[in-house]
């Protein structure tokens, strides 16, 4: 007949563990005098500046939707000020998302103002070309003269 290991296991306090059973803890679990980890980042708004800007950017290129563009170019700077804020106060860590969603932003509300220019000098010039009155041969001959074509 074999002997059991423990012979009085009600005798042995409830936190010990069994003689012979499981695996210790992993250091730094378990072990009075340490609190719950450090709190994550939050790189929320850094990411977001990036996402806008790289939208931003690509809206910017296209004509008549180019100005929505520039308006998440215009939020995408606002987001990566406020994220750049937060790495130099340490609550982010992400300084660099944060500055390229910047610098995207900034194209973006820069492409924008060039295509509205382009399209006010345009439009000015033409101008006198959309009276309804005119034959479509006509128009053509005075969007060519006012255009140098």
């Amino acid at each position: 007949m074999s002997t059991p290991s423990d012979p009085n296991p009600q005798d042995r306090p409830a936190h010990e563990p069994t003689p012979g059973y499981g695996q210790p803890a992993a250091p730094g679990y378990n072990e009075p005098g340490y609190g719950p980890g450090a709190a994550a980042p939050k790189n929320g708004l850094g990411t977001a500046a990036l996402v806008l800007g790289i939208i931003g950017l690509l809206l910017a290129f296209i004509p008549v939707i180019g100005i929505l563009g520039g308006l998440l170019g215009i939020v995408g700077v606002i987001l990566g000020v406020i994220a750049r804020g937060k790495v130099k106060r340490g609550d982010a860590t992400n300084g660099g998302v944060a500055l390229v969603g910047i610098i995207l932003s900034v194209l973006a509300i820069l492409i924008t103002i060039a295509y509205v220019v382009l399209a006010a000098l345009f439009f000015n010039q033409v101008e006198d070309c959309t009276d309804p009155n005119l034959t479509p041969e006509e128009v053509t001959a005075c969007v060519e003269d006012n255009l140098g074509g």
